[in-house]
């Protein structure tokens, strides 16, 4: 693992028990194991660090997703397993303290996710439609499906609604997701 790697590897680490604002570059420093000053010679700072872990989230989600296509997954199994990865490895992101902060103090990081996963949704559900997989996909218009479950998403899975609620990030994507299915007739 590069250097790089292990100082993003350490922000999400700590950053998945005590939030973005809970973490100091010193701390992020003293878990990847290197000096401050190695830190700033790959990073502008904390905020860098931090968009550059989101930015490496993204990319292993998009690398499974394409993974699971080329593997020849049913809509069920693309959809469940990028929800539990979207738990496991989205702790860091997901988890109460970092939901908190998303929603105060780093608004652009939710904009980034919102619109990665709005995209990668849009390209499912088009690629469902063309194998014929989803009934619902081959009766109705593609874009009245796509407005519904983006809209669905952007209202439920965002940091207001699920700090509003008093919710956990894992409740809410698994019954949105378990809606989603029912109303695509997966199971």
């Amino acid at each position: 693992m590069s250097i790089r790697e292990r100082i993003i590897r350490a922000c999400q680490e700590l950053s998945a028990h005590r939030g973005f604002s809970g973490v100091t570059v010193d701390e992020v420093a003293a878990h990847a194991r290197v000096s401050k000053r190695t830190i700033y010679r790959y990073f502008a700072g904390k905020d860098d660090i931090i968009a550059a872990a989101v930015d490496e989230f993204l990319r292993a989600m998009e690398l499974e997703l394409d993974r699971l296509m080329k593997k020849g997954c049913s809509p069920q199994e693309i959809l469940s397993s990028i929800m539990k990865k979207l738990v496991t490895d989205g702790k860091f992101i997901f988890g109460a303290h970092n939901l908190r902060d998303i929603q105060q103090v780093y608004p652009h990081i939710w904009e980034k996710i919102d619109s990665f996963r709005t995209e990668k949704f849009m390209y499912l559900l088009s690629v469902f439609r063309e194998k014929g997989e989803v009934e619902i996909l081959r009766e109705t218009d593609p874009r009245i499906v796509s407005a519904i479950f983006a809209a669905v998403a952007q209202a439920v899975v965002t940091p207001e609604f699920i700090i509003k609620n008093d919710l956990t990030f894992e409740d809410t994507i698994n019954q949105v997701s378990r809606i989603m299915m029912a109303a695509m007739g997966l199971k």
